[in-house]
């Protein structure tokens, strides 16, 4: 199947250049996105998905770069390598960017006057996440504009996090991710608005139970999701949970590629089994075999 795997090569070809477009860019910008507040701790990560795999590179607020893939740190040789090797493969590419603002200890009060300036800059393509750990809760609200162009899908949920605390008052990590990826919320709201006003309510509603003054542990992350390549259903956004916007050229391949390939074959399988009866049987309909029959019969 000769031609079927040019056809192959030429789209993943065309994906991996695409990565690698995206990649430079990002290391690039690095964290040269607009910052609001520089008294957090910031990182900037790329996550690159293929099929099931998982390559990342993260930046921190010294532009140090490391790459990773199941979660091992490697060179950067290395990196470009396996996700080369990966993507030839692959019938799913897709990428999420994080930018991430982490404040150890900022208070509620604080809080409030800095989460409309991160509502106000996300972009259509974006989804921004707020997490606030306090000691007996974890509390998320995730905006999300990458759905529909008119109005925001709100995600609110508060989770119980009040045994994941050592006896010095720090967060046990694997306790806390497993709290959070396995219980059940014990508050959870999904709603949709265009008003950025009704945000900011919701948040300050769920929030009210914390003192204005008191210190929490709070994430702010603008969150960028694509879909390079989705050669499984070019229709299917949802991967490994989340949901990405697609690239327009994806569709475009993914016809191309089957309709070649579809093509390849069948010029392939006539030329190896090409026999006049055969032929007649599998390539021409009943009123074709009645007009050639009548032929014989003259």
């Amino acid at each position: 199947m000769l031609a079927k795997n040019a056809v192959w090569k030429d789209i993943t070809l065309y994906v991996h250049r695409t990565m690698i477009n995206i990649i430079e860019d990002f290391i690039k910008t690095g964290l040269s996105y607009e910052k609001i507040n520089n008294d957090g701790e910031e990182c900037v990560c790329l996550d690159i998905f293929v099929d099931d795999e998982k390559f990342s590179i993260n930046i921190n607020t010294k532009n140090e770069v490391k790459y990773t893939f199941d979660s091992d740190t490697i060179s950067i040789k290395d990196f470009m390598e396996m996700l080369d090797v990966y993507i030839y493969s692959a019938k799913t590419v897709c990428y999420q960017v994080d930018k991430t603002c982490h404040f150890d200890d900022m208070t509620i009060k604080e809080f409030e006057k800095e989460f409309p300036k991160y509502l106000e800059n996300i972009e259509n393509n974006e989804v921004l996440r707020t997490d606030v750990y306090k000691y007996q809760t974890f509390t998320t609200m995730e905006v999300d504009k990458s759905k529909n162009d008119k109005k925001i899908c709100v995600t609110n949920s508060v989770a119980n996090i009040v045994d994941t605390w050592d006896s010095d008052g720090e967060m046990i990590d694997n306790m806390i991710d497993m709290a959070i990826a396995e219980r059940p919320d014990v508050f959870y709201e999904r709603f949709w608005t265009s008003s950025i006003k009704r945000i900011i309510n919701e948040q300050k509603r769920i929030l009210r139970t914390i003192e204005y003054n008191y210190k929490s542990q709070i994430s702010f992350l603008r969150i960028t999701r694509k879909c390079i390549m989705n050669l499984k259903n070019p229709r299917d956004h949802v991967y490994r949970g989340y949901t990405f916007s697609m690239l327009p050229e994806v569709v475009d391949d993914y016809y191309r590629y089957a309709n070649a390939a579809n093509h390849a074959f069948l010029e392939e399988l006539v030329q190896v089994a090409w026999k006049p009866s055969r032929y007649q049987d599998w390539c021409l309909d009943d009123d074709e075999k009645v007009r050639i029959a009548s032929y014989r019969q003259t």
